[in-house]
């Protein structure tokens, strides 16, 4: 018996019709109501709507698929048995990234901040949980565990990741608008989009895998931004860009507009069916 409260016909019709529509809808207003809900929201609660696309995914999903659909978007999240090596990749590839980008940068004539020093473990571990429990399982399993799979039910893996990257990044237009992040965040996003889908496809499927990359990124984004002083700081965001941008490109140019994925595969939306793997 299916016990997942079934909305009603007209709802569900609505739903059937325009799944990523209604999804990509409830995660951008959750995220734009939480930049703009900070001055009036003295408790903090607006964080969580943090959490808008993680609901979101689970709401469509329970409404197009019932108990057993819940169920497996669920399981994707704690998807663990995947081949170490994509462990190593998530949690590895951002920093790897950053110390190109700092590199570049020094190599260009920057100079390290003063006073620099290494953060404390217990602080990099307190960073990296908060990441993980607040923004990567906010976002992940919604973008990553809802919607990638459906946008490669009829697309490329590569075009699916861009479209990810461009929708993903329209989250945080009000940060673009305000000033409080820079638009080479945006090219980041959609580079970055393609380094999660890649990912995804070669771990079969784990969002676990993609949440940990996400932590990963954002701790790393908070340690190196402040490691260049003086004008050269200002290049550190673009090198990082350019960075980001050329891993998509190697990842491309190695794996194919798959990705990752076993040409001729669909990945699954449904019950228990998860991309194929390369071979």
């Amino acid at each position: 018996m299916n016990s997942v409260a079934t909305p009603s016909r007209p709802v569900v019709a609505l739903i059937k019709r325009h799944p990523l529509a209604l999804f990509w809808a409830l995660a951008w207003s959750t995220s734009w109501l939480h930049f703009y809900s900070e001055a009036d929201d003295p408790l903090g609660l607006r964080h969580l709507l943090f959490f808008g696309p993680l609901l979101g995914g689970a709401l469509i999903t329970a409404a197009l698929e019932g108990q057993m659909g819940l169920d497996n978007y669920l399981r994707r999240m704690v998807r663990w048995r995947v081949g170490i090596q994509w462990y190593a990749a998530a949690l590895l590839l951002p920093l790897l990234l950053r110390l190109a980008a700092l590199g570049l940068n020094l190599a260009a004539g920057a100079r390290l901040s003063a006073g620099l020093a290494h953060p404390a473990w217990a602080d990099l571990l307190y960073g990296f949980l908060l990441q993980f429990f607040i923004i990567s399982l906010g976002e992940d399993p919604g973008l990553i565990g809802f919607a990638l799979p459906r946008l490669m039910a009829r697309r490329t893996a590569l075009a699916s990741a861009l479209l990810l990257g461009v929708f993903h990044s329209l989250m945080y237009l009000p940060l673009y608008l305000t000033g409080q992040d820079q638009l080479t965040t945006v090219p980041i996003v959609i580079a970055g989009a393609v380094l999660v889908t890649w990912l995804f496809n070669r771990s079969g499927g784990s969002v676990l895998i993609a949440m940990l990359l996400h932590a990963s990124v954002n701790l790393s984004a908070d340690y190196f931004g402040t490691v260049v002083s003086g004008s050269a700081a200002a290049w550190q965001p673009i090198w990082m860009m350019l960075v980001f941008i050329g891993l998509a490109v190697l990842l491309v140019a190695l794996e194919g507009p798959e990705l990752g994925r076993r040409r001729g595969t669909s990945p699954a939306v449904s019950a228990g069916r998860q991309p194929a793997p390369a071979e």
